[in-house]
């Protein structure tokens, strides 16, 4: 049997000073059979004038700036792959991970989608060799087997195209997950591979939901099945003050708009889960209301209001409250005062 297609869709903006070295990371690929479609989604820089050097090994989409969401619509309406991998265009492919997700779909016919463990860099060098406990509450609170449902020590012996075994093996835990998803997220994006016919039967991200659009897309994914993480870290992260995820404000807003729409896809689904929903918007409003204390007191009380009317016990709605009447001029006041040294007699 031959090495099934994958397509790799690759966003970017402005990451001329990177994007060598992604599709670099993905040209090395031990997997034969990728197509490798990149987004430029608008970029201002010399990316465009880089992207042509590479014309004849890769598809290049350019689109008006619309955002992660869209670009990574553009790209998988392009893709010809009986899997879609996504990816960064600021990230490194570690060798082997196209070759591992796709063997292991392959020898797992009932996962819908894989991510893979992570490490993070910068221009200094490495950061974390494991970086998802850092980025998602989940894998620094719980266990991948208490995450997932299923184990497999994976060889790669019994998928037929691959030719070989792993070396070292590798540990990847799958199955149903959609209901711990819908808590936080803890599948990181860049390392993304689903199905084709996944891919076709959730749609498009969708947009408006700014960095949430991820997420509402992975939670859509597993509701469709199983999911799967490799427990080796598979991609490079690289971290810099640019990236969306770092967006503290945004993150609160936008979760709150994915809770909205998952309730209004499934919210007949959900009765049992619905205590903890609750719970989680109200997290949300109240931490919405901690960074917009200083901005705005007006938008603030009104999270702080519904953070109280989700679920009082979880807010902490007296210290918010204090921030909120403090102010900006207030809570400036009160940082002064606090690196003031203490006079002692």
């Amino acid at each position: 049997m031959p090495a099934p297609l994958v397509s790799v869709v690759i966003p970017g903006f402005n990451c001329a000073q990177h994007v060598v070295a992604t599709l670099e990371s993905v040209f090395a690929q031990t997997h034969p059979n990728i197509e490798v479609i990149f987004v430029d989604d608008g970029s201002t820089d010399d990316t465009p004038k880089i992207l042509e050097q590479f014309r004849q090994r890769i598809t290049i989409i350019r689109t008006k700036n619309g955002g992660l969401g869209a670009a990574r619509n553009a790209g998988m309406a392009h893709a010809q792959g009986e899997y879609i991998a996504w990816l960064d265009g600021d990230d490194l492919c570690e060798p082997e991970r196209i070759a591992v997700q796709a063997s292991f779909l392959a020898h797992r016919p009932e996962v819908a989608v894989i991510s893979t463990a992570f490490s993070t860099f910068n221009e200094e060098g490495l950061i974390a060799a494991s970086g998802g406990p850092a980025y998602y509450t989940a894998l620094k609170r719980y266990p991948l087997d208490t995450l997932f449902s299923h184990l497999d020590v994976f060889t790669g012996a019994d998928v037929g195209w691959l030719g070989r075994t792993f070396e070292p093996v590798h540990r990847i835990y799958w199955g149903r997950i959609w209901e711990r998803l819908i808590l936080g997220n803890f599948m990181h994006p860049p390392t993304l591979m689903m199905r084709r016919d996944a891919q076709r039967e959730v749609g498009n991200l969708s947009l408006g939901m700014d960095i949430g659009t991820d997420w509402d897309y992975i939670l859509r994914l597993a509701h469709v099945g199983p999911a799967a993480l490799v427990d080796t870290p598979l991609l490079k992260y690289r971290r810099h003050g640019e990236q969306m995820s770092g967006r503290l404000l945004e993150g609160q807003l936008t979760a709150i708009r994915v809770l909205q729409a998952l309730l209004a896809r499934h919210g007949d689904e959900l009765t049992e889960l619905r205590p903890q929903i609750e719970r989680k918007f109200a997290q949300c409003h109240a931490l919405a209301a901690y960074f917009l204390a200083e901005e705005s007191r007006s938008r603030a009380l009104s999270h702080l209001v519904s953070a109280a009317l989700r679920d009082p016990r979880e807010t902490r709605v007296g210290y918010h409250l204090s921030r909120i009447i403090a102010g900006r001029s207030g809570l400036a006041l009160l940082r002064r005062l606090r690196r003031q040294p203490t006079v002692r007699r």
